[in-house]
């Protein structure tokens, strides 16, 4: 079990969803950070031909982010018909894994957002044994879905703090393109709390801890 931390300046709201983690800044700058594999390959090789593998990357170094092996590139896109900036970091979990920051703003002011990533990256750490321990309070259930449950009314019975219906779809593979919902009789997954105390964390997963810090756990629940 590897549990990481990381911190985002003030003005950046953060939002918690089943697969990863935004923060977005109210003059728009919008950081999204999630977890992939990559296959073998070193961390530029991933960024380059895997993560990024279509955008003219530049300004492409290696560095060490607390004592993590990370690369970091930027690079210009198109989203929605909008030039828009874009700066990467990807961090290495110490296997196959990789941890992911991606920084999307507007060309201008971008040496400011620049700043910001750098900030979110110094941040990043990784979690004590006793800190990643402390968060995993909460443990996958398998349930049978009654005559008169709704996929809002299973969702409703998820022990997280929000986004309750999207965590159930990705447990149960109701977000993937033509999937059924359960009907009476099938098994569902949810998750449900394992002590009486609250937790800071669902385990396998992402979740902001306050309003500038998130936490997660990650190889717990799958």
């Amino acid at each position: 079990m590897i549990g990481v931390e990381f911190t985002v300046p003030t003005g950046y709201r953060l939002t918690n969803l089943p697969d990863r983690v935004v923060a977005a800044h109210r003059q728009g700058p919008t950081v999204i950070f999630d977890q992939a594999r990559r296959d073998g390959l070193d961390l530029m090789g991933y960024v380059m031909r895997s993560w990024a593998p279509r955008l003219k990357l530049r300004q492409r170094e290696c560095i060490t982010v607390n004592g993590l092996p990370a690369v970091t590139a930027s690079g210009r896109t198109r989203i929605k018909g909008q030039v828009r900036d874009l700066r990467l970091l990807a961090i290495g979990d110490g296997g196959d894994g990789v941890f992911r920051f991606a920084m999307i703003a507007a060309p201008t002011g971008a040496a400011r957002w620049n700043r910001d990533i750098r900030a979110i990256a110094h941040s990043f750490r990784r979690l004590s044994v006793a800190e990643a321990k402390s968060m995993t309070a909460r443990r996958l259930k398998i349930i049978p879905v009654g005559r008169r449950d709704t996929v809002d009314a299973l969702a409703g019975r998820m022990a997280v703090d929000d986004h309750k219906r999207g965590w159930f779809e990705l447990l149960n593979g109701l977000d993937l393109p033509g999937a059924d919902p359960p009907k009476a009789g099938d098994l569902v997954k949810i998750i449900r709390s394992a002590a009486a105390r609250r937790s800071k964390q669902v385990a396998g997963g992402f979740n902001p801890v306050d309003q500038h810090r998130a936490q997660f756990i990650h190889g717990a629940l799958l």
